[in-house]
């Protein structure tokens, strides 16, 4: 997609949590959620990894809950920073 309007060496950045779906918003910090949005905007961009990933919209409790999958996912290669 980037590369298609020329954009060799842009900052991408995308969220992961938040849904939106029959007009009602869910949150869904599971680690299967997270992997399954990382690698669909790495398919969709068409990119190694992703500049950043950002839950959008936590509490407290799924930060801690999610952190072991950003940091996999770090480690993996897939994601070189996270964030809130």
């Amino acid at each position: 997609a980037l590369l298609a309007v020329g954009a060799t060496s842009a900052f991408v950045s995308t969220k992961t949590g938040t849904r939106r779906a029959g007009g009602r918003v869910t949150k869904d910090f599971s680690a299967p959620a997270i992997r399954a949005d990382a690698e669909a905007s790495l398919k969709a961009l068409s990119r190694d990894a992703l500049d950043a990933l950002f839950l959008h919209g936590p509490a407290c409790e799924e930060i801690d809950a999610a952190l072991p999958t950003l940091q996999a996912l770090k480690a993996e290669g897939k994601v070189k920073a996270i964030g809130v």
